[in-house]
């Protein structure tokens, strides 16, 4: 319970008030929250008891946020209304007292090495939401007079717990100690979300999770959790910051049924994915795990062997009823991608397929509601043309790293052109066009980029993109802005155009240069999204 000074309680006493003295007061309170502002996290607490309009200040303009390092352990009985606390380097243990038990929602523990009992704390705090690890070592020695005193070998319930976020970037063996105790020790009711993320990640035969009859009683303690609270998971990731593996889990109300048939060894797992984002890598145990999938509509696949194909094939076939968004990326030479399986996805608005060194095939077979495509590698100058006459839905349209895209056994100087470049941009609903990382050998740039500096203007931006050579500035790509106010019909398309360069024009006088805005990457190091 909170206690006041007594002499300030009346002062606080709600009172009838003019709209004149409910301005002033707002006006005392900004001042007074702009010298609170001078004071830390710790500070605002320990005055925030003084009166109700001080309490009222610090929640309201800082919110109920704390931060307990180790040497300010006692504010733990100072902070009754905390909502979001943060144990920072705790090692002390405190055995009473936790005034925020009964408020907090999201607990974080950082950089501590835990020598209490954990179980017995988080019991206290049966309200969170929300649980953080960061850099967290669990070290309770065998006997430990502190720990053994309140060690209770029930499990302890955390039924409002939905998210579990653990991020252990020095000490991997962290990770599984509180994996570990969280399966041991605790029951989740309503438990929808883990985060793993580590510099060195355990590599876990995620197969099992979607297996008939798994065997989990020697797997990793990672799968134990996700298996004992399947029922009410919706989402698990895992990896590294910038390349996690992540899972989104369908509700079970949502399944559909399949509708290619199965094979005599294959079955419907219990467990249906929504999303599956695998970055950078595919990893060959996983294909037998999409075989049992038919209710997708994220895939991204990462890059994949060649060898491969014809299960991600399949893949897309048996989730082409739900399936909207598809990434496919690697490496090839000679092999071809057809895109006549995506024939039968007409759900599908986003498809990336960035293989490089193989041609893209049937283009014309995407399905017409496509929003968004980005192709990386070569395609030919009729594949491309195929798309400005039958996607007429595309709102961004990307072309990256395209080689040498001459029609296989055809003549090998096609270049894309000005007359493609305004096909494509006379599709109805196009409002960015790019090609970036592209030689000469695709493009005639310099008339391409002549024509689009001359088209230039409110309704279309133009951004040119270069690399440096030898102090040069080599040009490989533009992009093209359109919008929605541009008007096809009315556009002059057959008109030619052409820029003068800097220095006498024709009549003698000075023509004027116009510095178009200018993007500079380098060739090495630059992949387009």
């Amino acid at each position: 319970m909170e206690t006041e000074h007594p002499e300030l309680i009346t002062i606080d006493t709600p009172q009838p008030r003019s709209s004149l003295d409910t301005g002033i007061h707002s006006l005392l309170d900004e001042e007074t929250a702009k010298i609170f502002a001078f004071l830390n996290v710790e500070e605002r607490q320990k005055i925030r008891p003084v009166c109700r309009r001080w309490r009222k200040i610090v929640d309201e303009a800082f919110g109920m946020k704390i931060r307990i390092k180790n040497s300010t352990s006692e504010l733990i009985s100072m902070c009754p209304n905390a909502v979001d606390v943060e144990l920072h380097s705790m090692t002390i243990p405190f055995e009473s007292g936790i005034s925020f038990s009964q408020t907090v929602k999201i607990l974080r523990f950082t950089s501590i090495v835990v020598t209490y009992n954990l179980a017995n704390f988080l019991r206290n705090c049966s309200s969170i939401t929300t649980l953080f690890f960061t850099n967290v070592v669990i070290d309770q020695p065998i006997g430990d007079e502190w720990s053994q005193k309140f060690w209770r070998e029930d499990t302890v319930a955390l039924p409002l717990l939905e998210k579990i976020e653990i991020k252990c970037f020095n000490f991997a063996e962290g990770i599984s100690d509180i994996t570990r105790l969280l399966h041991d020790r605790f029951d989740f009711g309503n438990l929808k979300e883990i985060c793993i993320l580590a510099q060195n990640p355990p590599t876990l035969p995620l197969e099992l999770l979607f297996a008939e009859t798994p065997d989990l009683a020697n797997s990793h303690c990672i799968l134990q959790l996700l298996w004992k609270n399947r029922a009410s998971l919706t989402h698990f990731q895992i990896g590294r910051q910038n390349y996690p593996i992540i899972m989104k889990f369908l509700d079970r109300d949502k399944f559909r049924d399949p509708t290619v048939p199965l094979g005599r060894n294959e079955y419907v797992s219990a467990i249906q994915l929504e999303e599956f984002l695998v970055h950078p890598y595919f990893r060959e145990e996983w294909a037998p795990l999409l075989k049992t999938q038919f209710n997708i509509i994220n895939l991204d696949i990462g890059s994949v062997n060649v060898s491969r194909w014809d299960d991600i094939r399949q893949v897309i076939i048996r989730n082409s009823a739900t399936l909207q968004s598809f990434t496919i990326g690697g490496l090839s030479f000679g092999q071809v991608w057809d895109c006549s399986v995506f024939e039968s996805c007409h759900s599908l608005t986003t498809l990336s397929i960035m293989i490089s060194h193989s041609h893209k095939f049937n283009m014309h077979k995407i399905p017409q509601q496509l929003l968004n495509l980005h192709l990386f590698g070569p395609v030919s100058m009729e594949e491309i043309m195929s798309i400005a006459e039958n996607l007429v839905n595309l709102d961004t349209l990307k072309f990256s790293h395209l080689g040498r895209i001459a029609i296989v056994g055809g003549p090998e100087d096609e270049r894309v052109n000005i007359a493609l470049v305004k096909a494509l941009l006379k599709l109805p609903k196009l409002t960015l066009l790019s090609f970036v990382v592209c030689s000469s050998l695709s493009i005639d740039w310099d008339r391409i980029a002549q024509w689009c500096r001359n088209i230039e203007g409110d309704d279309i931006q133009l951004e040119e993109h270069f690399y440096q050579m030898h102090g040069e500035n080599c040009r490989n790509g533009l992009t093209l802005k359109i919008s929605e106010n541009f008007d096809r019909g009315g556009f002059d398309w057959d008109r030619e155009v052409t820029i003068a360069n800097t220095g006498e024009a024709a009549d003698g006088s000075q023509s004027q240069v116009t510095h178009r805005r200018s993007v500079h990457f380098n060739l090495s190091t630059f992949s387009f999204p």
